[in-house]
């Protein structure tokens, strides 16, 4: 029939197509095996997944009540408004709550956001319209050291349009004015007075 070459040949094939199916055969039962086994896991991960989502749900969050203010900023509050009584004192107010940012690509918009996102400002000084005056930094000895992280937080609000003042220690009301309003009259009403919360 064939020469001894070509049988060879042919034995050759047949044994690797035999080899190969083989191969397929033992990969086709580990795959399956996985999956069975992917499954239960899933099924098991399914059925545990409400009672973990109960028991966080059931554990309180570790929070408890803080003053929005520090011992050393409250009594800058009562001067603040003494010295504009005609405009609203907010206080402990977030960086997003006053800057906003043009939009572009979502990684820009992401980056740009992440500069300022966690930011607060002590004070700030509204009309009546909530249009922003200034905003006030009273710096105590843990800005000692800080100063660029200072000088680019002021950059930024700079940047803005907004007037920065710092304050090392608190100013007297006239003071205050001299350097917030120089050119305006002051009236005796009393200022509104609202808090922000920090985001």
């Amino acid at each position: 029939m064939f020469s001894p070459a070509v049988e060879s040949i042919i034995r050759l094939v047949m044994y690797g197509l035999i080899f190969v199916l083989v191969i397929a055969g033992l990969q086709s039962v580990l795959t399956r095996d996985r999956s069975k086994n992917n499954r239960k896991l899933t099924l098991v991960d399914e059925a545990k997944a409400p009672l973990i989502e109960e028991k966080k749900a059931a554990e309180p969050l570790p929070v408890k009540k803080k003053r929005p203010l520090t011992e050393r900023e409250k009594p800058m509050f009562p001067r603040l408004v003494s010295a504009f009584p005609n405009h609203i004192v907010l206080t402990q107010v977030a960086f997003s709550a006053i800057i906003t940012h043009e939009r572009q690509d979502w990684a820009t918009d992401r980056a740009t956001r992440s500069k300022f996102n966690r930011m607060v400002v002590d004070f700030v000084i509204c009309t009546k319209e909530f249009d922003v005056l200034a905003v006030i930094e009273l710096d105590d000895s843990t800005h000692d050291g800080r100063e660029d992280r200072d000088a680019s937080r002021d950059a930024l609000l700079q940047t803005a349009g907004y007037k920065v003042f710092r304050y090392r220690q608190i100013p007297d009301v006239l003071r205050l004015r001299q350097d917030i309003t120089p050119d305006e009259a002051t009236s005796g009403e009393p200022s509104r007075v609202a808090n922000i919360e920090t985001a």
